[in-house]
């Protein structure tokens, strides 16, 4: 498992591998909490993901990105938050997520954990 920076335009390369995004704008105070909680779950299992962090720098890349706020994080291209795929609100701002415990600056765990485990639990497609 690696951590790396990236841009917008590495990030539409292909890359042989298993790849963990944590799309962020700079300023985010869930940024590097959602870096941590991808690397120390990735970390937990012993998989062979890259975790790349991806900074967004206004709205027109955010449409482009399909970016539904900061943080978001993608498996394999795949957003971790289910039902995301339905979304279209794409946005230049905070992400608040639905979690099973409450309202959250960060994903749950355990959407984290189906999607490393199994990529057809998504209900997500790519953007």
């Amino acid at each position: 498992m690696s951590t790396e920076n990236s841009s917008p335009a590495e990030t539409a390369d292909s890359i042989a591998g298993r790849r963990a995004e944590v799309l962020t704008f700079a300023g985010c105070p869930n940024a590097q909490p959602a870096v941590d909680l991808v690397t120390r779950i990735i970390d937990e299992r012993g998989d062979d993901v890259d975790v790349v962090r991806i900074d967004v720098h206004d709205a027109a890349e955010a449409q482009a990105l399909c970016f539904l706020g900061s943080p978001s994080i993608r498996i394999d291209g795949l957003d971790v938050e289910p039902g995301a795929a339905e979304r279209t609100d794409y946005a230049y701002g905070c992400r608040v997520y639905r979690t099973p415990q409450g309202l959250s600056g960060l994903p749950s765990e355990g959407w984290i954990r189906t999607l490393l485990e199994d990529p057809s639990q998504s209900s997500d497609s790519r953007c």
